[in-house]
This record gives structure tokens, C-alpha cells and sequence, in this order.
């Protein structure tokens, strides 16, 4: 008898899923804080505040050391042990393969540079949102306090620094990330909506919200869309992972060699009127990226289901 979290409702396999997220999250980082706490120095009720852009050595690497915590405690771990009860085969569930189209790395890679236009256009129109003075007063404290763990992370400007910070925030968050969300929260919810485009796109509502930076949202929801679509038409985990990791890597070359970009001014002081041809441009090549992949795709809602696939719908050849 097929026993497999796999076989249960949707909603049933999404809630335990968090639960298992949440748990994970309070053993790791309660356990790891501790060990922190004795290598840093740093007392545990101290962790996670920054008040200024430059800190110690011990401060740098305590904040280094709770973006490893959160992303093992909260993406990694939870995505692996979830895997293992929901399939009997969890590499294979969570798309740990690769591509059947060579060219399906380049296509995965391609569509987040193309977008990069229409992302930093959106982003300008997305920081004009307005929100009620107490809920956009917490939405900037959140962001400001993220800001200013991004330029504590970034305040040493040698190459040893550069590289630790591309195998955190690119590599590892990418490999995390992309396990969480696309690797099984998208696999759950394309299984529920019975169509992998609702599933896309509400999986990447949900990986830009959880980044809790709403300024932000829509272009970060466009970046898990796009993170999303290259993962299902390429059928492979590491496509998304790849382009994932590049794009937070050469973002954080670019704010290496231009400090300035990682508080965000020139971005916010850029005219939105003058990206606008850039961001149609993008857009439509972004469009024209993402139509590629679908061509060159063999990927079906049956191929990936199976036995999960609705025995009463007419055809599972959804693409």
C-alpha cells in the first residue's frame, strides 16, 4: 500500500511540510545559536541586531553563521527529510536530474539576465507602493535592518570576503531556496491546481513574500516566476539552482566593485521613465526566453506525477 506523503491531499502535504520547516528551524537554530554563541562570543540575546554598517570580526561571522543556520534550519534540512518521506525516491522528487536538453542551462541562465531590466523597472514602481503609515513604517524597519546586515556582510572589500560571501548568499542560499520552494513547495502546489502555471506563479508569490522585504515584492515575484518556469520546463532542480546562484553571485561581484549598490541608491534614484524602453525590451525577450524553454521541453504533468496525476482528467499532457 503506497504510504508515501506524496499520496495525500495537497493541503495535507503543504501543512506538514511547514511543520516540519518550523521544527527544524527552532532545533537548528536554538542548538546552532548556542554554538555560535561560544565560537562568537556574541550572547544569544544579542543576535540579529545590527545597529551600524561596520562591526567586528566576531560580528560579521556571527551573522554569517545565522545565514548558515537559517538556510540549512529552514530550506535545507526541511526539503531532504520531506523528500525522504514522500517519495521513495527523494532525489528524484525533488528533480535531481539532469536536464534532458543541454540547452536548457543555457535557456535557465539566460532568462534572469534578459529580465534584469524589467526587474529593476518594477522595483522602482514597486518602492512607490503605498501602505498604511504603521504597516509601512515596520515594512521599511524590516527592510532598513536587512539593509544593514547586506552591508555588514559586504563592509570588507577583499577577495577572501567576496568569495565567503558568494558561497553563502549565492550558492547555498540558491541551493536551499530552490529546494524549498520549487524543489517541493511548487511540486505540491502545480499537483493541486492540476497545471503547472498557477503553481509557478503562487509558489513565487510565496518565495517573495517569506524574503519579508515588500518593497521589493514584485520584482523578486517576477525572479521566483521566471526561477520557477526554468525549473519545470528544464525537469531539473539544478537548472534553477545554477541560475539562482549566478544571479545573487553577480549581484554581489557588481555591489563588490560598486559598494554603492548595496544600499540601493542608484537603483532608487534612477528614473523609472528612463528604464521604460530597457524594461520593454526585457520584457519581451524574457517572453520570447521563456517560450523557448517551453519548446525545447519534454516535460508533462504526467511524466512528473504519475500515479499522483488525476485519473479523471482527459489528457495530463499539461505544458
Amino acid at each position: 500500500m503506497q504510504t508515501y506523503l506524496k499520496s495525500r491531499p495537497a493541503l495535507v502535504q503543504l501543512l506538514l511540510f511547514l511543520g516540519i520547516a518550523c521544527s527544524s528551524l527552532l532545533i537548528i537554530s536554538g542548538l546552532g545559536g548556542i554554538l555560535l554563541s561560544a565560537i562568537t562570543g556574541i550572547p544569544l540575546r544579542d543576535m540579529g541586531i545590527y545597529n551600524g554598517a561596520k562591526g567586528t570580526p566576531a560580528m560579521i561571522w556571527n551573522l554569517r553563521g545565522l545565514v548558515v543556520l537559517q538556510d540549512f534550519g529552514l530550506f535545507l534540512i526541511p526539503s531532504l527529510v520531506y523528500a525522504k518521506f514522500a517519495d521513495a525516491h527523494p532525489a528524484r522528487y525533488l528533480g535531481m536530474r539532469l536536464p534532458k536538453h543541454a540547452s536548457m542551462w543555457i535557456l535557465g541562465i539566460a532568462v534572469l539576465l534578459v529580465a534584469v531590466p524589467l526587474v529593476e523597472f518594477t522595483g522602482l514602481l514597486n518602492q512607490r507602493a503605498s501602505f498604511p503609515d504603521s504597516v509601512a513604517r515596520s515594512i521599511r524597519e524590516m527592510e532598513e535592518s536587512a539593509k544593514r546586515m547586506q552591508l555588514l556582510m559586504l563592509a570588507d572589500r577583499s577577495i577572501g570576503n567576496l568569495l565567503i560571501n558568494i558561497l553563502l548568499i549565492g550558492v547555498l542560499a540558491g541551493l536551499s531556496e530552490e529546494l524549498f520552494f520549487r524543489g517541493v513547495v511548487q511540486r505540491i502546489l502545480v499537483r493541486a491546481f492540476r497545471s503547472p502555471w498557477p503553481g509557478i506563479v503562487v509558489t513565487a508569490a510565496l518565495f517573495s513574500f517569506f524574503h519579508f522585504e515588500f518593497y521589493g515584492f514584485v520584482p523578486r515575484l517576477i525572479l521566483g516566476i521566471l526561477l520557477g518556469a526554468a525549473y519545470w520546463y528544464s525537469g531539473s532542480i539544478w537548472v534553477a539552482v545554477v541560475a539562482h546562484a549566478l544571479f545573487n553571485s553577480i549581484q554581489l561581484v557588481a555591489a563588490w566593485f560598486h559598494p554603492e549598490l548595496a544600499g540601493g541608491e542608484t537603483i532608487t534614484d534612477m528614473s523609472a521613465l528612463k528604464l521604460l524602453p530597457a524594461a520593454v525590451i526585457s520584457a519581451g525577450l524574457t517572453a520570447w526566453v521563456v517560450l523557448r524553454m517551453k519548446r525545447s521541453s519534454d516535460t508533462s504533468y504526467q511524466e512528473v506525477y504519475g500515479a499522483e496525476a488525476d485519473p479523471y482528467s482527459e489528457t495530463n499532457e499539461l505544458r
